[in-house]
Order: structure tokens, then sequence, then C-alpha cells
């Protein structure tokens, strides 16, 4: 991947600098926003914190794609911690711990235990079954797919969200999916 300046305009207002570039990506797919920005930062010894990508546009056939971003003076507009996600899912256990409540709501009254060990059973069959359907997903593959087909797949499967984000993020990172997945986990 090769990036070409066309064009940089300074925006003392807004106190960023407005790129219009050329990346050429011959045999590879579009790249993505993270891979634009990080070899952007790295060829101009910039933050990557503070680039923001407004959009990658390819044309149907072209082996380039025309970039415009912005690099902000002291803003970070971005966050490039990639260890979130995993942080995320290491406090799931913790979560799971508090289950302690459930567990002493059981100790109360014989009726109310009844009842909770009747719902339990069928939680945990659907529970394992969405699991299960789950792992069967390969969301890498998912993500190469366009937009419409994804959201058909969602409606149709019951995908892990959380996965979901993550691969789009490594993949192609595009913010309207993003979004979209975000409003899906909300």
């Amino acid at each position: 991947m090769e990036i070409e300046t066309r064009k940089a305009e300074e925006n003392p207002l807004m106190e960023r600098t407005e790129h219009k570039l050329k990346v050429s990506h011959e045999g590879e797919p579009t790249p993505s926003e993270n891979k634009v920005r990080k070899k952007f930062a790295a060829e101009n010894d910039l933050d990557p914190e503070k680039i923001e990508i407004e959009h990658i546009y390819t044309e149907f056939g072209k082996k380039y794609s025309e970039v415009v971003l912005r690099v902000y003076e002291d803003k970070k507009v971005v966050e490039l911690d990639e260890t979130e996600p995993e942080e995320e899912s290491k406090e799931e256990p913790e979560e799971e711990e508090t289950g302690g409540e459930e567990e002493e709501l059981e100790e109360s009254p014989e009726e109310e235990s009844e009842e909770s060990e009747e719902e339990e059973p069928e939680e945990e069959v659907e529970e394992e079954e969405r699991t299960e359907e789950s792992e069967d997903i390969d969301y890498e593959e998912l993500v190469d797919e366009n937009i419409t087909d994804i959201k058909d797949f969602v409606k149709e499967n019951d995908v892990e969200f959380e996965k979901l984000l993550e691969a789009e993020k490594d993949n192609k990172d595009r913010k309207t999916l993003k979004e979209w997945i975000e409003g899906k986990m909300e």
C-alpha cells in the first residue's frame, strides 16, 4: 500500500490540517481506516490518535482509493487502545460472581425457589443453543460480505455482536456497520 498526498490544507480555525490522498493497493482490497491511519502516521511522523479518516472511496475495479483525512493539532480523535475488547471480556466473569445474590434468593421460601428452578433449565438450554450457534459463525468471513448481506445474516441468525464488532474493526472497519452493530448491542 502506497500513499500519495494530493492536497493538504491548513485549517487554523478548526486547529487541523485536511489531507486528500491517493492510496494505491494493487492486488489488495480497500484498506481499512486503521491501516491507512497507521501508515499515514508512520510516513509523516504523526500521532495516529490525532488522525480522523473522513472517508475512503474506491471506484469499482480501481487499484487505488481516494482518502480524505484530518490531522488535529491537539485533540485526540481516535482511541487506538486495541486491548479494550479483551479487557471487557475479562470483566465478564466478575459479573458472574455477583450471581451469588441469585443463589441467596433460591434459599428463600420454597415456592419462590421452585419457580426459579423451573425457569433456569429453559434459560440454560436457550443460552447453550445460542452459544453453539454463535460458535459456528466465522465472524472474520462474515465481515468480508457487504453490509446488506451482513444485516440479513444477523436477522436470520443469533450472533454475538461483540465478536462481530471486533471482527469488523480488525477487517474493513466500516463506520456505518460499526454504528449499526453498536446500536444492536444496546
